[in-house]
């Protein structure tokens, strides 16, 4: 048999090299909040639709997509309460509370139609085939229900990719930042954890979940500021900008050069 191919690590400032990256789902791989926008218009129109209300305008439909989707604070809110704001939002001038609270109930259950509003990003694709021809060990942890996170990620073209993990809460009975989900997932890799690298855009699940367990971790912050006790973590705006990291590109680059040097240095954000 032959022997495996090196694995390719990159070498963080005072960190041990990375040899496996671990994403998240939801505003990590797949943009979430856009699939929301998304599924809230469809909704929106529907609801007063059905109600006999005329259109809204598309200055207000925007208004009104824009202020539920920041008070869900990132997906921070459970399927009833997005149900909730969302009937109060569309028809709380015609509707009684018990009404809302009624037509709320029946729509939660919509937002299982959230993955039909999933994009593919090609970005994300040409990330992950990169880190996949490096060598890295690739995997995805995420909360969620089975059902929805499978059908995000068929929706967003990575089902199919060569994954060596794939964690999802729902199947496994656990949920970041619980410390025995890294576990499995760093099991499964059979990697040590001072040498994966968690990527995703909550900071308490993905971040400081995986710091708990001993992994590396590189916050998705979408423009946001992190918080004042900030431990030295890699942060990028998006996901697809891990390849701008001055490590990565250097590695990627002296990969297409031929050139395999075991560890590289990196600045550590």
């Amino acid at each position: 048999m032959l022997p495996s191919p090196p694995l390719v690590r990159i070498a963080t400032h005072g960190l041990e090299p990375v040899e496996a990256v671990v994403f998240d789902l939801d505003n990590t791989l797949v943009n979430r909040q856009r699939a929301l926008a998304r599924w809230l218009l469809d909704q929106l129109r529907a609801l007063r639709a059905a109600h006999g209300l005329p259109p809204a305008d598309r200055q207000n439909r925007r208004r009104w997509v824009h202020e539920i989707i920041a008070w869900d604070r990132w997906g921070a809110r459970d399927h009833k309460q997005l149900a909730n704001r969302l009937v109060s939002t569309a028809l709380d001038s015609i509707l009684s509370p018990r009404q809302q609270a009624e037509r709320a109930e029946q729509l939660a259950g919509g937002i299982r139609e959230l993955p039909n509003h999933v994009r593919p990003d090609a970005r994300v694709q040409q990330l992950l085939a990169q880190l996949a021809g490096q060598k890295f060990r690739l995997a995805v942890a995420s909360n969620g229900s089975s059902d929805l996170q499978r059908r995000k990620l068929q929706a967003a073209g990575l089902a199919e990719f060569p994954w060596d993990a794939v964690a999802i809460s729902g199947e496994l009975g656990i949920a970041k930042p619980a410390r025995q989900l890294f576990e499995r997932v760093a099991s499964a890799l059979r990697t040590r954890p001072n040498r994966i690298l968690m990527v995703g855009d909550d900071w308490r699940r993905d971040v400081l979940g995986a710091r708990d367990a001993g992994w590396q971790s590189c916050w998705v912050t979408w423009g946001r500021t992190p918080p004042r006790e900030t431990p030295a973590v890699w942060q990028v705006e998006r996901t697809t900008d891990l390849l701008h990291h001055p490590a990565l590109r250097r590695q990627l680059d002296q990969h297409r050069s031929g050139s395999h040097p075991e560890c590289v240095e990196a600045r550590h954000a």
